[in-house]
């Protein structure tokens, strides 16, 4: 899979185009999501928002993001791939951001598959069998809450009859 460097000098246009190019992009999908944005609303959810509530939320969603990107790392490194830690976090966000934006509940997935297996030159079926891994053990790890959590309902409401 060609590099979009490669791709842009192909074409014949500059990297510093390509880059333009792509925040051109960017900003234009956070003009039109902001155009048709309640402003008055939301100013007023904002007025009225509990700031350390927020705060407290935002940060346990990106420590939870973190923590799943710990543990894919795990996986990449039992696949041999040398990949930072830091390098699996931007394909992690960049997967989350287009699994928001593309109609699929897999693009995410495959973005993060690809971008894995370009870092790593190729490698990828260990970068498909790492995604693969990563997401049966994040469905393995639900159905277990899940039985934990009707454990203790079960438990509370015989408890209480």
């Amino acid at each position: 899979m060609p590099t979009p460097s490669a791709t842009a000098s192909r074409f014949g246009v500059s990297q510093r185009l390509w880059t333009l190019g792509k925040f051109a992009v960017s900003g234009g999908i956070l003009v039109f999501l902001l155009a048709r944005l309640n402003r008055a609303d939301l100013l007023e959810r904002l007025a009225g928002a509990q700031w350390q509530w927020l705060l407290l939320a935002l940060t346990l969603y990106f420590l939870a993001i973190l923590l799943g990107v710990l543990k894919w790392h795990l996986l990449v490194r039992a696949q041999h791939l040398d990949i930072s830690f830091w390098n699996l976090a931007t394909f992690t966000f960049t997967g989350l951001f287009l699994g928001n934006v593309l109609p699929t509940n897999v693009g995410g997935d495959v973005v993060r598959a690809a971008m894995l297996a370009r870092a790593s030159h190729g490698t990828t079926e260990a970068a498909a069998i790492s995604v693969v891994v990563d997401r049966l053990l994040g469905l393995s790890a639900f159905f277990g809450v899940t039985l934990i959590s009707t454990g203790l309902a079960v438990g509370l409401l015989t408890r209480s009859t």
